[in-house]
């Protein structure tokens, strides 16, 4: 017996010693590759963003964290992505770009010089022209609180260059991590309401009240909207989507600045996407401002390797790659078939694209810009 219990002793001493030298090994080979996120999270951190009553919530000055395995997360003094702060008064011949957006303008899963703000920057210093280009995307961000951050926050900095991008969920915001959107709206139905510049018919009456209902009750708003009759959705695009790309339109129009609507599709153009497209695309152009269809040039061929694929895992299966060395060498796979993904489709999930995506936008808005 006690030699039995000696082998145990020994096989489980040896055991925890061969996974304790695995996990350190694997800790070690992820921290070498720059690998400071294992989980690859997505940039929806909550301390990433603070409350922000005019917009529901807004970037945290001075956030620092690490997504998507060694994605840096960085936000400059003023909320926007990056170190650098902008100095409220511009420099004499420097053409100053506002990019506005969600989580594609904010470059979901790409470094800050890979975003096609980035990479605008940098063709700008290539062909030596002075400019500076300003990430002001805010992940989740729907089109009514880009109206309302262009409005009081991006104008006061005299851009020569706004661009808008659209983006198929645009209607709503995707993220609400404080649980203020939702008097950002009814404020905003309030107002359009009350707009001695709009005429309403009993029947838009009628949608008003049906949205704010919507609004006003405790549950998740999607879902609400979801179910909700086709007459009300299209209501809703006309609120929420129209209105806002109109208004920016004339907000920049009136500060002599030029807007450029970037319609950026999801990776499967849909229908529904093509809808919004069309709509954003009049109300824009109505109110003077500029379209750019990145569809074309964002198309994506059938088949291409798709970053879900590499995480349809049975539940026992995620569960198991929890455990560490497992989550350690799960993540440093993920990491490494993410970079690949950067390098050979044009978006890295459903909505967001890749490296390579988002140079083909920054090219397209730089050939716009120029006039070629």
């Amino acid at each position: 017996m006690p030699s039995l219990a000696k082998k145990a002793l020994l096989a489980l001493f040896s055991t925890a010693l061969v996974w304790l030298v695995a996990w350190l090994g694997a800790k070690a080979l992820a921290a070498s590759l720059g690998i400071g996120d294992l989980d690859m999270r997505f940039e929806h951190q909550l301390a990433m963003w603070e409350r922000a009553p005019a917009f529901g919530y807004r970037n945290r000055p001075g956030f620092v964290g690490t997504s998507w395995g060694r994605v840096a997360v960085r936000v400059g003094p003023q909320g926007f992505r990056g170190e650098r702060g902008v100095a409220q008064a511009r420099d004499p011949g420097v053409l100053r770009v506002v990019a506005l957006g969600d989580s594609v303008t904010w470059g979901a899963g790409v470094d800050e010089e890979h975003t096609y703000a980035g990479v605008l920057s940098g063709l700008f210093s290539a062909a030596g022209t002075a400019a500076e280009v300003v990430n002001a995307g805010v992940v989740g961000y729907s089109a009514l609180q880009e109206e309302l951050l262009l409005e009081r926050r991006v104008l006061e900095l005299a851009p020569d260059v706004v661009l808008v991008q659209l983006c198929s969920n645009d209607v709503l915001p995707s993220e609400d991590p404080f649980g203020d959107c939702r008097a950002v709206y009814l404020r905003y139905l309030d107002r359009l309401l009350a707009d001695p510049a709009f005429t309403w018919s009993d029947s838009d009456r009628g949608q008003f009240a049906a949205i704010r209902r919507v609004f006003e009750r405790g549950e998740r708003v999607d879902p609400l909207m979801a179910a909700a009759p086709a007459e009300t959705k299209l209501f809703a695009v006309r609120l929420f989507l129209e209105l806002p790309a109109r208004r920016m339109a004339e907000l920049c129009a009136a500060r002599g600045a030029r807007l450029v609507y970037l319609l950026v599709p999801p990776r499967e153009q849909d229908p529904t996407y093509r809808l919004f497209a069309g709509r954003v695309a009049r109300a824009v152009r109505a109110a003077g401002g500029e379209v750019l269809d990145l569809a074309p040039a964002l198309r994506q061929d059938a088949g291409v390797e798709k970053i879900e694929a590499a995480q349809d895992f049975p539940d026992w299966v995620k569960r198991a790659l929890r455990v560490p060395p497992l989550r350690e060498i799960n993540g440093i796979l993920l990491v490494r078939r993410f970079e690949r993904l950067h390098h050979t489709t044009k978006y890295i999930d459903a909505q967001h694209p890749s490296r390579s995506g988002h140079r083909i936008i920054a090219e397209a808005v730089w050939r716009h810009l120029a006039g070629t």
